[in-house]
């Protein structure tokens, strides 16, 4: 499904349900760092795996991440997305990439890296997982325009766990 038209489903499916996202995570620590809002998300790794998030509508696959609210850093949104999508609260590092669309990726550390993943936003997300990289089909990712760029990624971050 196109991209746009999942989004709108899913804020369709929100207004009618009379339910919102969940945005009320912990504060955020990274709100004085001088950033811009952006759409960001987490890239987070751990023992030679990435979390994957599914999208429910589509089946595709993607890192965890979203919307900026206007009034939160960059950081703070993929501290919050990540959270909202995964359960799993993490620590913002550094920024890895701008992709041209303004989605800032970060690589990010999973707190408690072993729990579960219960993801509180389940109308855009079915499930979440620990994927090494030959598990990731690029047919399967949400952006194949970034598919390249975010595997070099996600293989770099594996080689300096």
């Amino acid at each position: 499904m196109n991209p746009l038209k999942e989004w709108i489903t899913i804020a369709a499916l929100l207004l009618l349900t009379g339910c919102k996202a969940d945005t009320q995570t912990a504060s955020c620590p990274y709100q004085d760092r001088q950033e811009t809002p952006a759409n960001a998300g987490c890239l987070m790794t751990h023992d030679g795996k990435v979390a994957i998030v599914t999208q429910r509508l589509s089946g595709q696959y993607n890192l965890p991440g979203g919307a900026s609210d206007n009034s939160e850093t960059s950081s703070c949104t993929a501290m919050r997305e990540t959270e909202e999508e995964t359960g799993h609260q993490v620590t913002v590092e550094e920024l890895l990439k701008e992709f041209d669309n303004g989605f800032r990726l970060y690589a990010c550390t999973s707190n408690e890296p072993t729990k579960a993943f219960t993801p509180a936003n389940t109308f855009e997300i079915s499930s979440v997982q620990w994927l090494n990289s030959e598990q990731i089909n690029p047919d399967q990712w949400r952006f194949p325009k970034h598919f390249e760029k975010q595997m070099e990624l996600i293989q770099q971050q594996m080689a300096n766990e």
